[in-house]
């Protein structure tokens, strides 16, 4: 149960980073550094 709570974090944080680095080329990704 843990391994897979890990595991979907893991998911999450990679989804934000590519998140974060799509919003770098439009130069938007300051506003949500915040969040």
């Amino acid at each position: 149960m843990k391994r897979l709570g890990n595991l979907s974090k893991q998911k999450s944080v990679l989804h934000k980073w590519r998140k974060k680095k799509k919003l770098k080329h439009s130069g938007q990704w300051r506003n949500t550094e915040k969040e």
